[in-house]
């Protein structure tokens, strides 16, 4: 039996996609925190695990491999949690590639969004925080527009610019909702929705009214 006061999390990002810390220090700041147990769920990437479950290891502390997949269901954008899958199963990672590759041309059109709105390019400053092309979300065009001093921190800048209907959002087909779930079924591994960016859940229902299997969702 798990007991009751062990310390999880199964939601966390690092370097290599949104988050601002690497996979190794996120388990060494996890260990500082009494953390038991974590899963690394970067966007669209596997790429974080291999250091993470390392560093994990060496701290004692159980890893669980995690991805949160961008899909495109019922009008807007669903993150989808997959935890506990095998890895190197050729379901995900190809086609987690394959969605990295859009990244850019829409961190293009943003940009353009942005700039068509009176805010001067930041799109360099984005890609020098992502590090990749590939690697191109709204955080990194957030926190960009922070440290130029646009804007004062980065909620204002998703209310004001960065979700649908504001000047720098840009509209993207993601995976859908069916196939992530396919890739992660497929590696062996539970789904958990983690967010919807649009289109409230109470409008679009995830369940059996859907004809989705749906295991779990995020608590918070």
């Amino acid at each position: 039996m798990v007991p009751h006061d062990v310390n999880v999390d199964l939601h966390m990002h690092s370097t290599a996609s949104d988050g601002v810390v690497s996979p190794a220090d996120l388990a060494a700041r996890g260990h500082a925190n009494g953390l038991s147990i974590m899963a690394l769920t970067d966007h669209d990437t596997l790429d974080g695990l291999a250091q993470a479950r390392e560093a994990a290891a060496d701290l004692g502390i159980r890893f669980i491999n995690g991805v949160e997949i961008s899909v495109t269901w019922g009008g807007g954008t669903l993150h989808l949690v997959g935890l506990g899958f095998e890895a190197d199963h050729p379901s995900l990672a190809p086609n987690l590639r394959a969605m990295q590759e859009t990244r850019f041309e829409r961190a293009q059109r943003m940009d353009a969004g942005l700039v068509a709105n009176g805010i001067a390019s930041v799109l360099d400053e984005a890609l020098a925080l992502a590090g990749r092309p590939n690697l191109l979300g709204r955080a990194h065009f957030a926190r960009a527009l922070v440290a130029r001093g646009t804007f004062s921190h980065m909620q204002e800048v998703f209310d004001r610019c960065l979700t649908p209907n504001k000047p720098g959002y840009a509209p993207h087909e993601w995976a859908t909702l069916a196939d992530a779930m396919g890739w992660i079924q497929a590696a062996g591994g539970p789904c958990l929705g983690a967010s919807c960016a649009v289109s409230p859940v109470g409008h679009h229902p995830l369940g059996p009214d859907a004809g989705i299997h749906w295991p779990g969702r995020q608590g918070h």
